[in-house]
């Protein structure tokens, strides 16, 4: 790995609203973290997954019960595995967060994806809200991290980002909610989409080697990008960092903070008997 020169790595960030570090993460440690990944989707009970919105055990998944697509992903990988929180909080991350935070990071969420999500155009600054930290964390603080853990392109559907989109001031969310509670979500990618065209601000693929790092801003407009390939898979792992003071302990009791390689995460607790 290239040293990072963070000054002008903030100042990208803050401009564009991502930076890029390349190659920089060792692949022998990938490999090692998706070894574990396939070992805990094949014997691990506690295993969790999220699809829209929903969360699913490892033996409903696993079973067949659940209508699977390439928005299903493992949930909280880092409760489960050590490599998990390894990658989360590589130094690449790790140093540019607490220059950028003033302060250890805090991981508040990994999200574990085999495949492109296929997600359309998103800002994760309200969709965000893990149990941990739960709805009321300072969510301006919220960042995030991708890890290429196998090369994106366009076959396998490399991930799609709207350079300076997080600037661009947004519709709350709330607009987009209907009465019964339910969400037009497709309502709200369509307008972010046509946002982002109007200030010339992207789309562009990102097509990433394994072992790149992808950092973006909380409020950046970001996308999963479609499959042309149905045999290929898209291997990246997602990490949710936001500012957490160092005494703040979980909002949830299922979760534990625990200190990792220069910074903080939530561990969920398994449960008894």
């Amino acid at each position: 790995m290239m040293a990072i020169d963070i000054a002008k790595a903030i100042e990208d960030f803050q401009t564009d609203g991502y930076v890029i570090f390349r190659d920089a993460i060792d692949h022998d440690l990938i490999d090692r973290f998706w070894r574990d990944v396939d070992n805990q989707i094949i014997h691990n009970p506690y295993l969790t997954w999220s699809l829209h919105g929903k969360i699913y055990r490892n033996s409903e998944v696993s079973r067949g019960a659940v209508n699977t697509d390439t928005t299903l992903r493992i949930i909280d990988m880092e409760s489960h595995s050590q490599l998990a929180a390894r990658l989360m909080l590589h130094e690449s991350v790790q140093s540019f967060l607490e220059a950028y935070y003033g302060y250890d990071p805090t991981a508040i969420q990994t999200l574990t994806y085999k495949f492109s999500s296929e997600q359309g155009a998103h800002s994760d600054l309200y969709l965000v809200s893990p149990p941990a930290v739960g709805p009321y964390y300072y969510r301006d603080s919220l960042a995030a991290s991708w890890v290429a853990c196998e090369d994106a392109t366009e076959e396998n559907g490399a991930l799609v980002i709207y350079p300076g989109s997080h600037k661009l001031l947004k519709k709350p969310l709330q607009l987009f909610n209907n009465e019964d509670g339910s969400f037009r979500y497709g309502e709200w990618v369509a307008y972010l989409e046509d946002l982002c065209a109007r200030h010339g601000s992207g789309p562009e693929l990102f097509l990433a080697k394994k072992g790149d790092v992808l950092i973006w801003h909380g409020d950046f407009v970001h996308a999963g990008g479609r499959i042309l390939n149905r045999a290929r898979t898209r291997k990246s792992l997602v990490t949710h960092y936001a500012r957490v003071r160092t005494d703040e302990a979980s909002a949830d009791p299922s979760y534990v903070k625990e200190r990792a390689d220069g910074g903080w995460y939530f561990r969920k607790r398994r449960p008894r008997g």
